[in-house]
């Protein structure tokens, strides 16, 4: 397998190459075994995602003013 060392894998998510294709030359994808490695996973998605929503680097979608809203036990118009 040809993966880069760790020293060239960018630190920044600002860094890293804006395709996919591009990304897995990086980094490849690994395969996921179980629910538990797929929790992990959506985990760490959910919060990435959670945290450009909070540095104001993506918007609001309807479906995330719903999900939030439902984890959160609170109406969605709070959120809007």
């Amino acid at each position: 397998m040809n993966r880069r060392p760790k020293s060239l894998v960018p630190s920044r998510f600002s860094d890293l190459p804006k395709s996919y294709a591009a990304l897995c030359a990086i980094l490849m994808p690994r395969t996921i075994h179980d629910e538990i490695e797929l929790e992990n996973v959506t985990d760490i998605i959910d919060r990435s995602t959670a945290s450009r929503l909070l540095r104001g680097e993506r918007g609001l979608s309807a479906s995330h003013i719903r999900n939030t809203a439902k984890a959160l036990h609170i109406a969605p118009e709070l959120l809007i």
